[in-house]
């Protein structure tokens, strides 16, 4: 279950550094659009292309993001999943060590009826020895 939670952290790592990269993009796109505003001259020509590329860049970066989610999805549901099958397995261990308790009592319990059943015939015994004795006197 560990190594599920270290690769879930590790996927939303990874989406986390996507969600930043498109956000650079974005930066660096309005950083472009503002020098070609600029200097239509010498970056108009130029920004044309660079806006195609950033197009092309975010589109493969947001389907990536996209596939990352399924993923991460996945993930989530493989890891709930362990941890439901987890929980099962501790309460079939609570309730066979709960069984183990109660048989290990009632077979303590027999051990201690067969004590005062022993105990309780001795003492029968004993009075009846010991009225036999008196009646001879």
């Amino acid at each position: 279950m560990d190594e599920k939670r270290r690769k879930l952290s590790e996927l939303q790592r990874l989406e986390d550094e996507l969600r930043g990269q498109i956000i650079n993009l974005e930066e660096q796109l309005k950083i472009e659009q503002k020098a070609a505003y600029d200097n239509p001259g010498e970056a108009g020509l130029t920004y044309a292309n660079y806006a195609k590329q950033v197009m092309v860049r975010r589109e493969n970066l947001q389907d990536s993001l996209s596939q990352m989610s399924h993923v991460i999805l996945s993930a989530r549901e493989d890891l709930a999943e362990s941890y439901r099958d987890l929980k099962k397995y501790e309460a079939v261990q609570k309730n066979r060590e709960q069984r183990e308790r109660v048989e290990q009592d009632r077979m303590e319990q027999a051990v201690l009826d067969e004590v005062g059943l022993s105990m309780h015939r001795s003492r029968i015994r004993d009075a009846v020895k010991g009225g036999s004795s008196k009646k001879r006197a």
